[in-house]
């Protein structure tokens, strides 16, 4: 092993190490500390819903508006929850290790395919809840069943991230929060699903947000121009029809 293969092998582990101790306090201050709007279920007037054009600008809003400590419920195909090691790497340094700031070299990697796992890294979320259609359910299912740390039960997989709560489930099995979320819904959920049917679900279980995010998805390919007519029509009947801000 080279120097510099050292240097960058003993700053991933540092990272690592930290991270463990770091990221499951989230959880217990994030309770103590959230940063939230008024919350509204989703057919009241007062309902805050805005359209962004890709997943990570998710991210940036939620930054923007002082967001922390927050349960995040992301409708969508993608869990959006990659680790990137280069972005843990950092490159070469010099010893001893300085371990960096997290929030900055988690920032620095952000990206459509992992704006979640950076949200609860950096503290805004210290949940996620990830809604996605049966087929990708199921197949997450399979690979959990063989994951160290995950488990699986009716509908539902918990894998937590360094024991931060994390979930993935489908339309039909989500249990509304006890507290308002920061509710998140990606173009590409409308391959499997009507506008109507979610919303009605959604509301059917009564869950509160002081948040809509509708992400139409330009930079992915897999999304059809069809799927944004849907979460265009998503938005419109939001707030009882008063549609996004």
């Amino acid at each position: 092993m080279t120097n510099k293969d050292r240097t960058s092998y003993f700053l991933s582990a540092a990272i690592i190490i930290v991270a463990a101790a770091v990221v499951p306090a989230i959880d217990v201050y994030g309770r103590k500390n959230r940063i939230q709007g008024p919350a509204c279920i989703l057919d009241d007037l007062r309902l805050n819903s805005m359209t962004i054009d890709r997943p990570e600008d998710a991210y940036r809003v939620w930054k923007q508006k002082g967001y922390r400590g927050r349960i995040v419920v992301a409708l969508g195909r993608r869990l959006n929850f990659v680790q990137r090691d280069e972005a843990l790497s950092g490159g070469a340094a010099s010893f001893p290790v300085k371990v960096p700031d997290l929030v900055r070299t988690s920032e620095q990697g952000l990206r459509s395919n992992n704006y979640l796992l950076v949200a609860m890294q950096t503290g805004i979320a210290r949940k996620v809840v990830s809604v996605v259609p049966n087929d990708v359910l199921q197949e997450k299912m399979a690979t959990a069943r063989s994951t160290e740390g995950a488990s699986t039960s009716a509908g539902r997989i918990d894998a937590p991230y360094f024991g931060s709560p994390r979930a993935i489930t489908a339309l039909q099995f989500l249990r509304a929060p006890d507290e308002p979320v920061l509710l998140y819904i990606n173009a590409s959920f409308f391959r499997d699903h009507e506008p109507e049917d979610v919303l009605a679900q959604l509301g059917r279980i009564g869950i509160r947000t002081d948040l809509v995010v509708l992400c139409r998805s330009l930079d992915d390919d897999d999304v059809t121009e069809s799927q944004r007519e849907r979460l265009r029509r998503f938005g419109e009947m939001l707030g009882g029809g008063r549609g996004t801000n």
